[in-house]
């Protein structure tokens, strides 16, 4: 099949964005890349890095700017990776002076209510398709996990772990027990978060420790415990009433234990794609489909709304004063 050179941009082009720029490289279809960032520093290490990336040869051009309005008037997929706190702004000028096809949303998407709202109507006016990085569902790990849980009648998911980030990658885990349970609908509980909030490893920011609960309306459980003691490694455990397994993924092992083989333990290794390995295959998908494996912003916003909500809460019970955003990202 051939296809015409597709319009591609990237906002914000520091940690995540240059991983999202080297994934592209890879693009199986031609495409047209601009990188945007106010810091030219980040822009910088950010052409370094692609440049010293493996390519497919399939990029027509590639640019490197400070400002959105240098972006092409048609654009056929946005990358927005900038920090939640000036991502609703951003997404206003793109698409009110841009035509954009396709957006790719980093989480946590933003810090207060009413910008989920005011996007989602953004996105309505416009007619933008959105989605939000929360990649997991298209590890093979947990596709293949999710098929093997098809028949539970609850599923009960466990995240343990030191200094995990409960704040900025919560959204992550809330994204997995959606995904493994087919639900959206549920209720949060933060009683048993620690009562000290701790400053970010990003500056301005906060982080959580303790664990959040969470109950969906279909009888299924997820617990993410945040240890403020170091050395835990992260653990997922997915258990149900005829399977139960850990997953180690820094180590990239997963032990399994079913009914239909006795309860034995079966171990089993797999592969953490990067997410320089990823944002090609949903360009790719974008492209041939109009739709990719990623959470769409609509459903996104059903776990996010509560998330926020609740850190919001902790935070005014713990500081005593008035708390109107999330200090995540």
């Amino acid at each position: 099949m051939k296809f015409s050179t597709r319009n591609i941009a990237i906002i914000g082009a520091g940690q995540i964005g240059s991983r999202h720029l080297q994934a592209l490289a890879l693009s199986e279809i031609p495409i047209s890349i601009q990188v945007i960032d106010e810091n030219s520093d980040a822009l910088h290490a950010a052409k370094n890095l692609f440049f010293n990336s493996k390519s497919n040869g399939k990029i027509n051009g590639i640019t490197f700017s400070n400002c959105i309005d240098d972006l092409n008037n048609d654009l056929d997929l946005v990358i927005v990776a900038t920090s939640a706190i000036n991502r609703r702004i951003i997404i206003e000028q793109l698409l009110q002076e841009k035509k954009v096809k396709y957006l790719i949303l980093e989480k946590v998407l933003f810090q207060k209510e009413e910008d989920y709202y005011v996007v989602e109507s953004l996105l309505n006016q416009f007619q933008v398709k959105a989605w939000v990085n929360c990649p997991r569902r298209m590890w093979t790990i947990y596709k293949d996990l999710k098929l093997a849980l098809l028949n539970s009648k609850c599923i009960q998911i466990n995240i343990i772990g030191s200094d995990i980030g409960l704040g900025c990658n919560g959204i992550h885990f809330l994204d997995l027990f959606s995904y493994m349970c087919n639900n959206f609908d549920f209720i949060l509980n933060g009683d048993l978060l620690d009562n000290k909030i701790i400053p970010s490893k990003r500056e301005g920011y906060k982080e959580f420790t303790g664990t959040l609960n969470c109950f969906s309306s279909n009888g299924c459980m997820l617990s993410i415990t945040s240890f403020k003691e170091p050395g835990i490694p992260l653990m997922v455990q997915i258990n149900s009433d005829h399977i139960q397994c850990q997953i180690l993924e820094q180590e990239g092992k997963a032990f399994i234990s079913c009914s239909d083989n006795d309860w034995k333990w079966k171990e089993i290794d797999f592969t953490v794609p990067f997410q320089s390995q990823l944002t090609q295959i949903v360009l790719q998908q974008l492209i041939n489909t109009g739709s990719c494996e990623l959470t769409t912003f609509k459903e996104s916003c059903k776990l996010h709304i509560p998330f926020i909500n609740i850190l919001i809460k902790h935070c005014r019970t713990q500081l005593n004063k008035v708390v109107i955003s999330c200090p995540i990202t």
